[in-house]
């Protein structure tokens, strides 16, 4: 949903519930003083009795990932915090450390690249 000024009204409009809802903040709004992050909270509640994923990507780094997990994302889109890092290793393992069951065995957790 970027640029969706009213997701919980796109979401109502809609005759049958999305499998994932993709919550992207463009590059421009990703230095804005709200994080948007609040949104996943706000659907959860609204659609309380449906089943679905909540993705979230947009500057995501590790201190958004946290905020967005802490406000019930299922999916971490990253992007340039991994591919623009001087140390991808390290960036990965940045986004593993914030949840123990990561860590436990990456393999478990393939990435798909293209």
């Amino acid at each position: 949903m970027l640029n969706v000024e009213d997701p919980i009204g796109k979401l109502k409009s809609l005759k049958e519930m999305p499998d994932v809802v993709i919550l992207h903040r463009g590059i421009d709004q990703e230095t804005g003083r709200s994080s948007g992050l609040e949104r996943i909270k706000v659907i959860r509640q609204t659609f309380s009795d449906k089943r679905f994923l909540i993705a979230v990507a947009g500057g995501i780094v590790p201190e958004t990932a946290k905020e967005a997990l802490e406000q019930g994302a299922d999916i971490l889109i990253v992007g340039r915090y991994v591919t623009q890092s001087k140390d991808i290793e390290r960036a990965v393992r940045d986004f593993l450390e914030l949840t123990p069951s990561m860590r436990e065995d990456i393999d478990l957790f393939r990435v798909h690249t293209e």
